[in-house]
């Protein structure tokens, strides 16, 4: 597909791996064992950032297409199912819906059905230029690199709860207990409790 450089997501569903190449707008897949690879998605109007997957469908966040896309597993035609505004970062899934945060200059975490109904603000104003995101039954989780915050939000919207300061983060993910976080300036991986 592209230089390796340039991929920036990357998922596993079954014995498929999925990844995104945005500069060329490819995202593509390719049997875990190894084997060639295959573009689903190949058009250089999009700008392919983050990618989650469900048993039927592969979603992803687009920064040049200011949008949330799905496409089938099994191929076919990508759907823009959200708009955002500025371009959409980090998604996350649950079973009845996709979060994603939303790019400049009104940075937001956004909730929608799977297929695109819905679409609800859960917080606003909030620091721009996120690349994690993650989501359990309660909350929302988010970090920023322009506030050096991590931060969660009710998973039906309300007040942020802050939960670290002086961060760099890139990566997160949550347990029953903890918030975890990788910090691209410090190069560990650090938590704190939810």
């Amino acid at each position: 597909m592209g230089d390796p450089g340039e991929v920036t997501a990357i998922a596993v569903q079954g014995a498929s791996v999925y990844w995104t190449e945005p500069a060329i707008g490819v995202i593509a897949t390719a049997p875990v064992d190894g084997g060639e690879a295959i573009a689903l998605v190949s058009d250089p109007s999009f700008y392919p950032w983050a990618i989650a997957l469900d048993s039927g469908n592969l979603y992803w966040s687009d920064q040049k297409a200011n949008g949330v896309f799905q496409l089938p597993l099994t191929g076919g035609k990508a759907t823009r199912i959200a708009t955002a505004p500025g371009g959409a970062g980090p998604i996350a899934l649950n079973a009845t819906g996709i979060y994603f945060m939303t790019g400049g200059p009104d940075c937001a975490v956004i909730r929608a059905a799977l297929d695109g109904s819905g679409q609800q603000t859960l917080a606003s104003g909030v620091a721009c230029n996120s690349f994690a995101i993650a989501i359990d039954s309660a909350s929302v989780y988010f970090g920023s690199r322009d506030s050096g915050e991590i931060d969660k939000v009710a998973i039906d919207g309300g007040s942020l709860t802050r939960l670290a300061t002086g961060q760099q983060p890139i990566g997160l993910a949550v347990d029953a207990v903890s918030v975890y976080w990788t910090d691209v300036i410090a190069g560990a991986v650090l938590k704190a409790p939810k």
